[in-house]
């Protein structure tokens, strides 16, 4: 479980500012030479904009091949979709919300073998976010990822 906060600007007509609440299921299998992660995430955002609470899950599911044996050099790819589960006073409305899509190469800093690292993942990523009330928006994006597992 956690807590983010998420202050967003309104084109010009200040920000809002979110509180998430969220718990979190996550699994990390090896299935030969691939490494897979799995993340299962519901939240409960507060909006200063309103007083609802707005529900929304989140499925995230990440590959990872290293190019060869040993290789510190990998390649990676995740998708993560959203879903709002309910409507707020806020502008949340329920259904499919976004989508990112990432396809990049990570470099890991310790060896392959140890179980803590240090890596870096570099890549494209796409967002495409759902908007029902206007056109929907496309963001295309370089990423660059800095993790630290334990």
């Amino acid at each position: 479980m956690g807590y983010a906060w998420v202050r967003t600007e309104q084109n010009g007509s200040g920000h809002s500012q979110e509180h998430r609440i969220w718990q979190q299921l996550t699994w990390s299998p090896d299935i030969g030479r691939f490494s897979l992660a799995s993340r299962t995430r519901l939240e409960q955002r507060f909006l200063d904009t309103g007083d609802n609470v707005g529900w929304r899950f989140r499925q995230f599911v990440k590959v990872a091949l290293p190019i060869a044996a040993k290789s510190r050099l990998f390649l990676a790819a995740y998708n993560e979709a959203f879903f709002d589960l309910n409507d707020t006073d806020w502008g949340q409305r329920a259904g499919f919300s976004q989508n990112r899509l990432f396809v990049g190469l990570g470099w890991k800093f310790d060896s392959p073998a140890r179980e803590g690292s240090l890596s870096v993942e570099v890549g494209y990523l796409n967002q495409f976010i759902h908007n029902q009330s206007k056109t929907d928006r496309i963001n295309h994006i370089l990423s660059i990822n800095l993790f630290w597992n334990l």
